[in-house]
C-alpha cells in the first residue's frame, strides 16, 4: 500500500533586517496599548542585540546559531528577602561559580561571558534579555550526575513543615499571633543553626508587612507596588521562603490577596482577575428539594474546599 504524504508547508523566514524595521514601525502607531507597546519594544531589543542593526551594519552582541537559554532562575526580588544566615538560601540556589565534578572551574559559552568564569549571580534584566550568569538557578532538589532535563527527583507534595504552618497560619488569622510565632520558630530553627538567635520570630513580625518589594524590574520598565502593606506579610514571607519550588506559591498568594500585584510579570494586571483567579467556584442559591426529584446517590464524590 502506497501512503501519499502532503508536502509540509514551510514559511518563508524573514530576514532580522526586516523584522526589525517592521517593529520600528510598529511602535510609532498611536493606537497600541501600553502593555502591547512595551511588549513590541522588548521584542526590538532582542533583535537589536541578536542581530545586525539594518542601519548602521553593527553586528548585535549575541551571535549565535540558536538564542541563548539561560535555564529556570530565581527573581532578585525574592532573593533579596532571604536572611544569608538562612540555610535555605545557602542550599536552596545554585549561585556563584561553577565548578566540574573534578574541581575545575566552568566558563561561559555565550554572548560576552564566553571563557568568562561561569558564575551565577542574583541580577536579571530581563526574561528575555539576559546574559549566561544572570540569575540565581533553582537547585532545591539534587540532580543526579549525567541527568537529562528529564528528571526523576522524588517530589515533596506534603510535609510537616506544611502541617505546622497551616496551623500557625490559622492562629494567627484567629487573633493568636504569639502562638502562632512559637511554631513559626520552631520551623526556623532548623535553617538558622550556625545562628539561633535568628530563628526566633514574634507575633508582632508576623502581623507586620512583606519584606518582599513588589513591582516589575527590567531593562525597560520599573515600578513599585508596596509590599509592607500586604496583612500578615510576614507569614507569607515564611511561606515562600520555606516553600519555594515546591509548586504552590500562587495558591498563597491568591489567599493573602497579592496575586494581582505585579512581582515580575511582563503585563502588570488589571482589574479583571476573574480568569487569574478561578476559585472558589461560584455557588448557586440552595433549593428546597422537591420529593419528585431524585436524592443524591450515596457514592457521588463531592469536593469541598475550605480554609
Amino acid at each position: 500500500m502506497r501512503h501519499h504524504h502532503q508536502r509540509q508547508q514551510v514559511r518563508p523566514r524573514v530576514e532580522p533586517e526586516k523584522r526589525i524595521r517592521h517593529r520600528e514601525r510598529e511602535l510609532k502607531g498611536d493606537h497600541l496599548r501600553p502593555a502591547l507597546r512595551l511588549q513590541i519594544r522588548e521584542r526590538l531589543e532582542l533583535l537589536r542585540r541578536t542581530h545586525a542593526d539594518p542601519r548602521t551594519g553593527e553586528p548585535g552582541h549575541l551571535q549565535t546559531a540558536v538564542l541563548p537559554w539561560g535555564g529556570v532562575c530565581a527573581i532578585p526580588q525574592f532573593i533579596n528577602t532571604y536572611d544569608t544566615d538562612d540555610s535555605r538560601y545557602q542550599d536552596n540556589y545554585i549561585k556563584g561559580q561553577q565548578y566540574t565534578a573534578e574541581g575545575d572551574s566552568i566558563y561561559g559559552t555565550m554572548g560576552d561571558f564566553t571563557g568568562k568564569p561561569l558564575s551565577y549571580r542574583n541580577y536579571l534584566p530581563g526574561v528575555d534579555i539576559s546574559d549566561e550568569v544572570d540569575g540565581f538557578r533553582l537547585g532545591k532538589f539534587e540532580i543526579a550526575m549525567g541527568a537529562t532535563n528529564r528528571l526523576s527527583n522524588d517530589w515533596p507534595l506534603f510535609r510537616y513543615a506544611d502541617i505546622l504552618l497551616m496551623k500557625a497560619e490559622s492562629l494567627l488569622r484567629t487573633g493568636h499571633a504569639d502562638d502562632a510565632a512559637v511554631i513559626v520558630t520552631q520551623v526556623r530553627q532548623r535553617d538558622f543553626k550556625t545562628n539561633p538567635a535568628k530563628a526566633t520570630v514574634t507575633g508582632a513580625q508576623l502581623l507586620g508587612g512583606s519584606s518582599y518589594d513588589y513591582g516589575l524590574r527590567n531593562h525597560l520598565t520599573t515600578t513599585t507596588e508596596g509590599g509592607g502593606d500586604v496583612q500578615y506579610g510576614r507569614m507569607l514571607d515564611e511561606l515562600g521562603w520555606e516553600f519555594c519550588q515546591e509548586a504552590r506559591r500562587r495558591t498563597d498568594m491568591v489567599r493573602f490577596g497579592v496575586f494581582t500585584k505585579n512581582p515580575g510579570s511582563p503585563t502588570p494586571p488589571t482589574a479583571t482577575t476573574g480568569p487569574y483567579i478561578p476559585y472558589p467556584a461560584p455557588r448557586s442559591p440552595k433549593t428546597r428539594t422537591s420529593p419528585k426529584t431524585p436524592a443524591t446517590p450515596t457514592n457521588s464524590i463531592h469536593q469541598k474546599t475550605t480554609i
